[in-house]
């Protein structure tokens, strides 16, 4: 029984700190858009707990884990013929969706984050 009651508690805190502790996203992680850039910014993704921080041309893909943001890829953007890609040869593009711009990566969509 004692058993048991451990690993619920071990559950419970892991759903704790999995939707509490690591859901903000750090002041390092956050960059301001800029018109002559426009895939700058960051983007969040909730469904797949995934985040593109893009500054300039250069950008990274990170990934939510229980113990916070892990970064996963890093690549530049470029523009070949009428389409953008990234260096690990992912498809990249920006549309406007009602008042807010939607980034696309491979087919994952990405809505632009602000603080609030």
């Amino acid at each position: 029984m004692k058993k048991k009651n451990l690993v619920i508690l071990a559950l419970l805190l892991g759903t704790i700190l999995l939707f509490n502790g690591c859901a903000s996203i750090s002041d390092s992680l956050l960059i301001a858009p800029d018109p002559a850039y426009p895939f700058q910014g960051t983007w969040l993704n909730t469904m797949s707990n995934s985040i593109q921080v893009i500054n300039g041309i250069n950008g990274e893909w990170y990934f939510r884990s229980t113990f916070g943001w892990k970064k996963m890829a890093v690549y530049t953007i470029e523009k070949k013929d009428n389409v953008y890609i990234t260096s690990n040869n992912w498809r990249i593009s920006l549309t406007k969706v009602s008042n807010n711009d939607v980034l696309s990566v491979e087919g994952m969509t990405y809505e632009r984050y602000i603080k609030k």
